[in-house]
């Protein structure tokens, strides 16, 4: 685990609650949801998850990609395009898309 001193809770990042590993999927205002292995998402005031026993962050460094089609489930096909498009420029200007294997944006469009 890390240090529990964090300055924020992002997309991306993992934690334990009750015992179970979730990765933080959306964050919108003081509401937190969050993906459990098998997909499940359940949705949690951050106070209220920050709080609880037990809670905890796990080692899950640096921004992670956009999650699989879940999130995105049911919007138009030229929107969820659209949506890896900005996942991908944003990871490039973040310099993580090398770190995460992705080729830069670049490259991409001019293949």
């Amino acid at each position: 685990m890390t240090s529990q001193n964090r300055s924020r809770l992002g997309i991306g990042d993992g934690v334990v609650r009750g015992g179970q590993r979730f990765t933080v999927v959306g964050v919108s205002g003081t509401t937190v949801l969050l993906a459990d292995r098998a997909g499940k998402v359940e949705k949690t005031a951050l106070a209220v998850l920050l709080a609880e026993d037990g809670f905890a962050f796990t080692d899950m460094p640096g921004p992670k990609p956009v999650p699989a089609l879940g999130s995105l489930e049911g919007l138009p096909p030229e929107v969820i395009e659209r949506a890896r498009w900005w996942e991908r420029h944003i990871l490039d200007v973040l310099n993580v898309g090398a770190a995460a294997g992705i080729p830069p944006l670049g490259a991409r469009e001019a293949a």
